[in-house]
């Protein structure tokens, strides 16, 4: 059963990061409220992304860049509810990248000894 969930997660990963995309630009630009549920539903699939295209931390740190350029974009416009949710995606993707790194280097640690 879980061998048969990994293989169709693999298999539709282009629509799995697709919707997250597409998910992440509708939280920021036109949802007003801020829902948990949201973020919790995008942060599983940004994990999962993470694991289908082995993605690196770089490329997580990348992607909170991209998150502070629009809080700080934004912050000049006046425009106070996305500003704050891209600062938030930003210490979400942060995080991330950090347990990302961390999980890296441990991995790494077990592969030598």
């Amino acid at each position: 059963m879980l061998k048969k969930a990994k293989k169709l997660v693999f298999k539709y990963r282009v629509y799995i990061l697709g919707i997250f995309c597409l998910g992440l630009i509708l939280d920021i630009f036109f949802n007003p409220k801020i829902s948990d549920s949201i973020v919790i539903l995008l942060i599983v699939f940004w994990l999962i992304n993470i694991k289908n295209f082995k993605i690196r931390p770089t490329q997580t740190l990348v992607l909170a860049a991209s998150a502070y350029f629009i809080a700080f974009v934004f912050q000049f416009f006046n425009k106070e509810v996305i500003m704050e949710k891209g600062a938030s995606w930003f210490f979400v993707f942060l995080t991330i990248a950090l347990v990302q790194r961390i999980i890296e280097e441990f991995s790494k640690d077990d592969k030598e000894d």
